[in-house]
């Protein structure tokens, strides 16, 4: 049974598409922290929501995605940094894989998120930030737990599994 994708079922309630039970059928979480307040009555997320997916390639491996994230130069920075990649748009797309452990980068982009709205810092562009920063660092900072949780210090992961047959 694959180790992550279990410890990220449970953390999180299951995969993203609710119906799917079985851990070989999916990969992709919904890993914010998504409730009734920020949830419309479309049944879909506020538009200053920042939605957060990971997918679980392998063991060894995490492809994490936040929609409408709040951006700034820092993160910007951070980005370039990481070799994430970076959309510009009407709402900005961050993507980034992370690997067994280098968890730790969940920790530094929920600082750089928490310094965004932090007393002091320069004015933010967008009202909401107030609100998705927080949220957002809170989230990341949950899936570090959970990813510190199986890859523990020297632990290894299983060599990857050939194509399917059918």
């Amino acid at each position: 049974m694959p180790e992550l994708k279990a410890a990220l079922f449970a953390g999180y309630g299951g995969f993203a598409d609710k119906r799917v039970k079985n851990l070989d059928k999916a990969t992709t979480f919904q890993v914010d922290d998504r409730d009734q307040g920020t949830i419309g009555a479309d049944k879909k997320p506020l538009s200053w929501f920042c939605q957060i997916h990971a997918d679980a390639r392998s063991d060894d491996q995490l492809v994490v995605r936040l929609f409408n994230a709040p951006v700034n130069d820092r993160i910007e920075k951070w980005a370039e940094r990481n070799g994430a990649k970076l959309g510009h748009g009407i709402q900005p797309r961050l993507e980034f894989t992370i690997d067994r452990g280098k968890q730790a980068l969940l920790s530094d982009l929920a600082s750089q998120m928490k310094a965004i709205v932090a007393p002091g810092a320069p004015r933010y562009e967008w009202a909401h930030y107030k609100y998705a920063c927080p949220r957002v660092a809170r989230s990341l900072e949950k899936l570090k737990t959970i990813l510190d949780s199986v890859w523990t210090p020297g632990s290894k992961g299983r060599p990857a599994a050939g194509p399917p047959l059918f």
